[in-house]
């Protein structure tokens, strides 16, 4: 079973919160995307 899915699935939920906080943040606070570009 190799592929994509290479992280353990417990982690699956870790990397999803974490991107829905950025998302989160990039909501409240637009400025942030200058930082980036």
């Amino acid at each position: 079973k190799a592929g994509l899915d290479y992280s353990p699935p417990d982690t699956a939920h870790i990397l999803y919160g974490m991107l829905l906080d950025c998302k989160r943040q990039l909501i409240l606070n637009p400025k942030i995307i200058d930082k980036w570009k």
